[in-house]
């Protein structure tokens, strides 16, 4: 995919201006667009805001969301509060 990207060359240009063509930081987005578990979390803290290392660690089972009492998520200053495992 991100080799498709590049023949793009004005979205190229912007992918390079918001830092996202260092390939640490494709595999992070594959990986959050793509995860291996905790699928439906990864959609939820996503659509919080949630950063994206924080996501990926998410995405890959090293962390999951953490919830109250009654089984909502809770809510970070940042987005969903995620507890590493």
């Amino acid at each position: 995919m991100w080799d498709h990207l590049r023949l793009n060359v004005r979205l190229w240009k912007q992918i390079v201006t918001y830092g996202l063509a260092a390939t640490g930081r494709q595999s992070q987005l594959t990986k959050v667009a793509f995860p291996d578990c905790n699928a439906a979390e990864v959609d939820a803290a996503l659509a919080a805001g949630n950063s994206l290392p924080r996501l990926h660690d998410l995405a890959c089972g090293r962390a999951s969301l953490a919830r109250d009492s009654s089984g909502h998520y809770k809510q970070g200053g940042k987005g969903l509060k995620i507890a590493r495992n």
